[in-house]
């Protein structure tokens, strides 16, 4: 079973490394520029989560 979108945020909002690493590779897969330009690791992760959070948001409205 696939891991959701949401299932990944908690994991990332609760420091668990795997979920940060899988939250920042779909991050990377949607926004490369973004990504390129994130270079500190706390960036990277609050940059994912305020991402993963605004897809979560549109989901639920649509």
């Amino acid at each position: 079973m696939a891991i959701t979108l949401a299932q990944v945020l908690d994991g990332a909002e609760n420091s668990n490394a795997a979920a940060e690493a899988e939250l920042w590779n779909r991050f990377k897969a949607v926004r490369p520029l973004d990504a390129l330009m994130l270079t500190d690791h706390h960036q990277q992760n609050r940059a994912a989560i305020e991402w993963a959070r605004s897809q979560i948001a549109k989901e639920e409205h649509a």
